[in-house]
C-alpha cells in the first residue's frame, strides 16, 4: 500500500519565525509568494532529526517550487540514510 507523508516547511529565518508578530502585509506577501524568505537551518533540522522516523519510507519528495519549500526537503533528505529524488511541483 502507498503511504503519503505530509510535512510543512520549516521554521523562516527571522523575523518571519513568528507570524504573531508579523504586520498584515508582511503576511500578504508571504501568503501571495512576493516574499520568500529562507528556512532557519539550525532550528529545522532539529526538527527533522527528532521525527527522523517519519520520514523512513520515503521514496520521492514532492514540494512546491518556492525556497522554503526546497529547502525543507533538502534538509529531509540530509537525514536519510538514502537518496531520495525532490521533485518540484508546479
Amino acid at each position: 500500500m502507498n503511504k503519503v507523508t505530509l510535512v510543512r516547511h520549516g521554521i523562516l529565518k527571522k523575523p518571519y519565525d513568528d507570524y504573531s508578530k508579523l504586520s498584515f502585509h508582511q503576511l500578504s506577501e508571504l501568503a501571495e509568494q512576493k516574499i520568500q524568505p529562507h528556512i532557519d537551518p539550525t532550528e529545522s533540522m532539529r526538527l527533522a532529526k527528532k521525527n527522523k522516523k517519519l520520514f523512513k519510507d520515503i521514496d520521492v519528495i514532492l514540494c512546491a517550487p518556492n525556497n522554503r519549500s526546497i529547502e525543507t526537503s533538502q534538509l529531509v533528505v540530509r537525514c536519510l540514510d538514502k537518496t531520495v529524488p525532490i521533485k518540484k511541483t508546479v
